[in-house]
């Protein structure tokens, strides 16, 4: 018998994807944002002699590193928790959507496994 093709689940699928690059682009965007602060932090700490300025600098650079951290531990938390659903989402589709059928023990009828008469 064929696999039953639904365009639901094809949808499901392709948003759990698209997910997963949106929660990729927010690491970069942090990675980005960590990158910035410490530039900026060691440009005002080289290139200027105001104390101001070297302080602010000096406050950058461990705002880099906090950002860089934050981004990372963020992007792995949600990372695992959409790989979670998306190998739940994946045992769903292959048990029930596909239209897969299993024979009775001993009669030779087939029987739906979605439970169905």
């Amino acid at each position: 018998m064929g696999k039953k093709f639904s365009l639901a689940n094809v949808r499901d699928h392709l948003v759990a994807d698209r997910t997963i690059l949106a929660n990729e682009r927010t690491m970069l965007s942090y990675l980005r944002l960590s990158l910035t602060l410490f530039v900026a932090g060691v440009s005002l700490i080289k290139f200027f002699e105001n104390w101001i300025l070297v302080v602010i600098g000096g406050l950058f650079i461990p705002l880099a590193l906090l950002a860089g951290i934050l981004g990372f531990r963020r992007y792995r938390r949600c990372n695992a928790f959409l790989l979670t659903l998306k190998e739940e989402e994946n045992e769903t589709i292959s048990d029930a959507s596909w239209g897969t059928s299993s024979k009775k023990e001993g009669s030779g009828e087939e029987v739906d496994p979605s439970g169905s008469p």
